[in-house]
């Protein structure tokens, strides 16, 4: 009897060993399969990286010079506005048509000099006009003689 016993649970036992072995072997085909998976992903993705990287380096190879030129030009052009940010000229026609120059900074003689320069440029426009206007008409004078 207690052979019997002992046989049929060994038998229990053996077919128990054997599912749980069937179905590790399902889970290591399963996880086997889904390594596969990722290591094909895996391969088109750095594919895909590689790819990318070598567009970088083109564009940024054609890039970078125009970059560097703006950078250069934009710090150039900084230092410039800081300077003559340093200087306000506010500008008005008084009733005469003349140009007035104002500052409101420190640097006034800058200012006088504008305003100075703008006076004699249109002190000297207006005699360049009445000198036209003089020439051409003393030469219409001179023809109807």
């Amino acid at each position: 009897m207690q052979w019997s016993k002992l046989s049929v649970e060994l038998r229990d036992k053996e077919a128990t060993f054997n599912a749980k072995m069937s179905a590790k072997e399902i889970e290591m085909a399963y996880l086997a399969k889904q390594n596969a998976e990722y290591k094909k992903m895996y391969e088109e993705m750095r594919s895909k990286l590689l790819y990318e990287e070598s567009e970088v380096k083109v564009y940024n190879r054609l890039i970078t010079p125009e970059v560097d030129r703006i950078r250069r030009a934009s710090e150039q052009f900084g230092r410039q506005s800081m300077s003559s940010s340093k200087t306000t000229l506010n500008f008005s026609r008084n009733s005469d048509g003349e140009m007035n120059g104002s500052s409101s900074d420190e640097e006034s003689s800058k200012t006088v000099k504008v305003s100075q320069t703008m006076t004699k440029t249109s002190t000297s426009q207006k005699v360049t006009k009445e000198a036209v206007q003089n020439s051409s008409s003393s030469a219409s004078s001179v023809k109807k003689n």
